[in-house]
């Protein structure tokens, strides 16, 4: 019998690979310069940061790494836009913490609160999901339910009854 909760219900592994896509997604912004409010291009206010991150963190007079930077692995130099991946601590600190009956929940570890905000002062949004985002995991919702309504529809019979 056709079953509409079937249909509505995401299993665990789907839910878990639909935020798990989604972590990419936003990712795959960090490295793009694009953020969550809709915001791209962006560029650094700092000439100073600019010409270091450039240098891959490094002095330009002594040899060596700037003190905070010292030990990291740094992932982006890139300067002709702000990208938020210098070292991927930000990137790699989202994650899908969890989810339920039609919610995903998404976030950053609390040692990264202080990088967001001063972050979002200039217009970088690192929170939330921007429209491009939105479509895509909505996309991956209903491909699921395309799927689930595939599989209830196997099960019913049709009786034509002259």
């Amino acid at each position: 019998m056709f079953n509409l909760s079937n249909i509505l219900n995401i299993p665990y592994n789907k839910a878990k690979e639909i935020g798990q896509k989604t972590v990419q997604d936003i990712y795959e912004d960090f490295k793009a310069g694009l953020f969550q409010n809709g915001q791209s291009g962006l560029q650094y206010i700092s000439q100073q940061y600019k010409r270091y991150k450039a240098n891959g963190m490094n002095r330009f007079v002594k040899k060596g790494r700037l003190k905070a930077y010292y030990g990291r692995t740094i992932e982006s130099t890139n300067t002709s836009y702000v990208d938020m991946t210098l070292t991927g601590r930000l990137k790699k600190g989202l994650h899908l913490k969890g989810f339920s009956k039609g919610s995903w929940l998404f976030s950053y570890r609390p040692e990264d609160a202080g990088k967001i905000e001063g972050n979002q002062k200039y217009g970088r949004e690192v929170v939330g999901l921007n429209d491009k985002n939105k479509e895509l995991f909505k996309s991956r919702l209903i491909s699921t339910f395309d799927e689930n309504i595939r599989t209830q529809l196997k099960d019913i019979k049709i009786v034509v009854k002259l």
